[in-house]
Parts: structure tokens; sequence; C-alpha cells
């Protein structure tokens, strides 16, 4: 972060002088090698009316354009939800799963020795990862259907896992997850999820980016262009790339500063825009999201003249 520094010069008769401030700002070491890949509160693609969305719900390329999709943490019956599900005409019958997805970035999988998993689920959970199985939570053994009741029911905080470093590729990653409820009258769910690699990367510091435009919250209009711009450096090499992303999805890469694009949202809803730089020693790092509100019901400001 960045800090303020002073000195103030004290003498014996109770006099004081004060120096002129000077901002400094204080960056990770180079051997930090720990990189969120998704972060808490990310945005994510759901399914909520009940039915059963297959066995190739886990696989990559599986068509999930018809879900619904918002930030975490997604649920009902906590009153801290960023997102609402469903769960069903009858509360007393409500839906056993919901179902979870995500397309998230991994620079060289290679350099990941350690992958751990932070979540928050209730009340069981199954965690997919390229199509295999990376974790169960408070889920019986054997197979799982979407009428599988978890285990145990009660009120989860969330949790740390350790996760196989070989379930990552480079390129793009899916991760798939599926929340049920030990009983049908169940009073609320709960679901959030962040992961982090430990790279072994001893001789690359690494970059930073951040997302430097557009600013949080902007509602935006739907097919309106909207400026992206992105601060990125490295310690010890070069940027070599930078990409723009919204909910998972690349809209440019850009391989030279400035680091701008401009993106044409096509459809309504919440999107998380998030910048991912690599630089030439394929350390990676990706920026703080972005959430931004796209409406077909705003309209760009017009200019009349009058006379």
């Amino acid at each position: 972060g960045e800090f303020t520094l002073s000195a103030s010069a004290h003498n014996d008769a109770g006099g004081v002088i004060t120096s002129s401030e000077v901002r400094v700002t204080v960056i990770r070491d180079r051997q930090f090698t720990t990189w969120i890949l998704i972060e808490e509160g990310s945005v994510w693609k759901y399914l909520d009316d009940g039915t059963d969305p297959g066995v190739d719900w886990i696989q990559h390329g599986f068509d999930d354009s018809g879900w619904n999709e918002g930030p975490a943490e997604l649920g009902y019956g906590e009153n801290d939800e960023a997102t609402l599900v469903r769960f069903g005409p009858d509360p007393n019958e409500k839906f056993i799963t919901t179902w979870f997805r995500k397309t998230f970035q991994v620079g060289d999988a290679a350099q990941v020795k350690n992958l751990s998993l932070r979540l928050l689920r209730d009340d069981g959970a199954m965690v997919h990862i390229n199509g295999r199985e990376a974790l169960r939570v408070n889920l019986p053994d054997g197979e799982v259907g979407f009428q599988t009741r978890a285990s145990s029911s009660g009120d989860y905080n969330i949790e740390t896992w350790p996760l196989e470093a070989g379930l990552l590729k480079t390129g793009a990653n899916e991760i798939a997850v599926e929340v049920h409820q030990s009983r049908p009258d169940s009073s609320d769910i709960s679901f959030d999820l962040g992961l982090i690699a430990e790279l072994d990367l001893p001789e690359n510091s690494g970059p930073f980016v951040t997302l430097e435009l557009p600013a949080p919250g902007l509602l935006v209009a739907n097919g309106a262009p909207l400026a992206l711009a992105a601060d990125a450096f490295d310690l010890d090499g070069r940027i070599e790339r930078v990409e723009f992303l919204a909910n998972g999805q690349v809209i440019e890469t850009v391989r030279a500063e400035p680091f701008q694009a401009s993106w044409h949202p096509l459809a309504d809803g919440d999107f998380s825009l998030v910048a991912v730089a690599w630089d030439d020693a394929g350390g990676l790092a990706s920026s703080p999201p972005v959430t931004v509100t796209v409406s077909s019901g705003t309209a760009p400001p017009s200019i009349t003249s009058q006379s």
C-alpha cells in the first residue's frame, strides 16, 4: 500500500519541528508467489430450477448460456446474499440441488505448486475442476445425483481445503460446484468460493495489475462502447500481454502499452470485469474485479442545441 512518512524533532525547551512528508509505496517481496485464481464474491453462472443438467455439466464446452448469473454470495434465507437463487414453488419441498459454474484462467499450470480452495456451502457440496471431482464435503460416498441429500444440516463458515495442483491446466479452466440441501424444507442455502494457487517461481517476482477503468458500480447502456484501461508492470522483466475479461470470457488481448480496450456489451445483467497480466517469465496476476451493470433501459446522453 501507500504510506506517508515524516519525522518530528523535539528539543529540551519543548520546541518541535516536523519534516515535510514523503510518500512511499510498499509492494510485495519478489518471492511472493501466491495468486488468486478466483476471488471470493465473483460472478457465477447458476441453475436454480430444480432440473438435472446431465453428466456433461462439469465439462469444458458445456452450454450454460441459458443459466442465470450473479455475484456471490449466492443463496437464500440468510439475508446476506448478493444474489438470491430460487428454491421452487413449495417452501416445504425446496429444490435439493443448485448448480454453479465458472471459467478462470491459469498462465502456466506447471508452475502451480500448491492449490487451496475456500468454500462457503450450506449444506453439502461437490466441487469439480476440468471435469474431475476435486472436493466432496458433507455428501455420502458413491454416486451423487441431483436428488442426493447432504449428510447433515447446520450453519457453516467459509473453510479452506487443500486441492491437487494437477487439477489445473494452462489456459481456460472450468470449475463446477453442486450444492445440496439436507432436507427439502431447509430454511437456507449459501455458496461462495475462492481459489488460490501458490506458484513455484523462485526467480520471478510476477507482474502487478490493476483495472483503472471503468469505475465500480457503473451503469452501462447495452451495446454502447465501454472504455477499459489497466495499469500493469513487472519488477524483473516486462509485461507480455494483458487480457480483459468479462465474467471469465476474454474481451480483448493487448500486447503493448497503453493497456486499453473497448467492450461492447450485448446482454443485460451484472458483469465482473478483470484484467489479467502475464510477464515474460510466465507469471500472471489478476486485478481485483470491478462489477458493472448493463441495461437495455439505459440510453446514452444526447446533446441538443437551442436558440
